[in-house]
């Protein structure tokens, strides 16, 4: 059961990576009765707390009678202080080693006379007792939470952790605004604390997830929005679909809801953000509900007109791909649409009739592919992989609409069989310098807002 709930979560393998991990793993699933959280806030939470346990704990040994001898005290124990107030202490060391370190990957070192000081003074009346080398010894033989990592220093196990520990810290001090600030300010570093800690403040209902995102994302979008402005609007997102109950959103929240579609698909525009990023972008407004027409309806799809004529094909960036040449075969126009079909479009083009409707395929029934309501997989290896709908939401799927230039602007299910060269001609020019992108042999059309026919 524990490596059948490792495999399957993500979350979980990428802290399985270390013995000490691995173990804390299995403790957990004992811990729980058989089980592991489901939800990666809640896994974090609960490891922390084992972690700390471990960490803080008294250490104790059985003598030759089988009676238990305390060996160490539990750190609040010998310290005088409340156990709480250690978490507290570590949410905030976990906060500023976040803040200054200069990588942003791995964990962050903690100065141990940093840690001893501020440890000895969580109690206002420290026990003169309780020396700082005491403590120093105290520390370098405990397993958990800290580690020492080299002389004089401590790291937690994993950098999980230390986001988990920054986000509680900062949905304690200045939350909402504080952490909206720095992660439009430095995304790279703050996303992953950002997000945990809309989770963590859903656990109490999704007001604390509705307050971050209406911190991250309050203006109507603009064409010249700066890019903490347009990742603020990114990440919002984000924890919206990741930790709020859309389902049951108000009619305030409805409209905030609004705003960040808007957002997204002003980003699904720019070239100035990551593809990566818009990738993600277009997933968030997938979970959202995508409001363009223009991808989740068929009548209102964008087309743009490739003109025939001969272009440069082939090269060597990939290792079947034929040297270059001069292509000459296209003889006729043809429109391709602005965006690859959506599941919402092919599910409506399914429900119109989709393969079934002879009258949508003349060029196919022409070309000896389609007979007696049949097609002939073999004869159009194009369509392998292609004819399967997979309900769900409107992600885009790996195909274009290509379309004979005679055709009618609205036939919009008339569909051309599509070749290598057609799938490559837009973005070739007719100069030898190879793979120009869709900026090379298309440009942008002020008027209808879509991409047209290279001149």
């Amino acid at each position: 059961m524990l490596k059948r709930a490792i495999f399957s979560s993500k979350n979980l393998n990428a802290l399985t990576e270390r013995p000490l991990l691995l173990t804390l793993m299995a403790s957990l699933h004992a811990w729980r009765g058989g089980s592991l959280p489901e939800k990666r806030e809640q896994l974090y939470a609960d490891t922390v707390d084992l972690l700390l346990d471990w960490w803080e704990s008294p250490k104790t040994v059985r003598d030759a009678n089988g009676e238990i001898k305390v060996l160490q005290p539990s750190l609040a124990e010998w310290l005088k202080i409340d156990k709480q107030k250690v978490r507290e202490l570590l949410n905030e060391l976990a906060f500023l080693a976040h803040s200054t370190q200069p990588e942003l990957q791995g964990t962050a070192d903690i100065a141990e006379s940093e840690l001893v000081q501020k440890l000895i003074h969580l109690n206002p009346n420290p026990d003169p007792d309780v020396k700082p080398v005491q403590l120093v010894e105290y520390l370098s033989q405990r397993a958990g939470l800290l580690l020492p990592r080299g002389e004089g220093v401590y790291t937690f196990p994993h950098r999980t952790f230390q986001e988990y520990l920054a986000a509680c810290f900062l949905t304690n001090h200045e939350y909402p605004e504080k952490l909206a600030k720095l992660a439009k300010d430095d995304p790279n570093r703050w996303r992953e604390v950002a997000l945990l800690a809309a989770a963590k403040g859903a656990r109490g209902g999704d007001l604390m997830v509705w307050a971050l995102a209406d911190s991250l994302c309050y203006r109507q979008p603009e064409t010249q929005a700066n890019l903490p402005e347009i990742g603020g609007a990114h990440l919002a997102a984000q924890a919206l679909v990741e930790s709020a109950n859309l389902a049951q959103a108000s009619e305030s929240n409805q409209t905030k809801v609004a705003l960040v579609q808007n957002w997204l698909a002003n980003i699904l525009r720019r070239n100035d953000f990551p593809a990566t990023e818009r990738a993600l972008a277009g997933n968030s407004l997938a979970h959202l509900s995508d409001p363009r027409r223009e991808v989740m309806t068929i009548a209102d799809m964008q087309f743009c007109l490739v003109s025939a004529g001969p272009f440069w094909m082939g090269g060597e960036e990939y290792d079947d791909e034929k040297p270059l040449h001069l292509h000459e075969a296209l003889k006729d126009d043809y429109w391709l649409s602005r965006y690859p079909v959506t599941n919402a479009q092919f599910a409506e083009f399914i429900k119109a009739g989709g393969y079934r409707e002879a009258r949508y395929w003349p060029e196919a029934i022409a070309a000896k592919l389609r007979r007696k309501c049949k097609w002939h997989i073999k004869k159009c290896r194009f369509l392998r992989g292609r004819l399967i709908f997979s309900p769900g939401y409107c992600r885009p799927r790996i195909t274009f609409l290509a379309r004979s230039a005679a055709a009618s602007p609205n036939v919009c299910l008339t569909r051309r069989l599509i070749c290598v060269s057609v799938w490559k001609r837009p973005t070739r020019a007719k100069t030898r310098r190879g793979w120009s992108g869709w900026s090379a042999p298309m440009k942008h059309c002020q008027k209808c807002d879509c991409i047209c026919a290279w001149r």
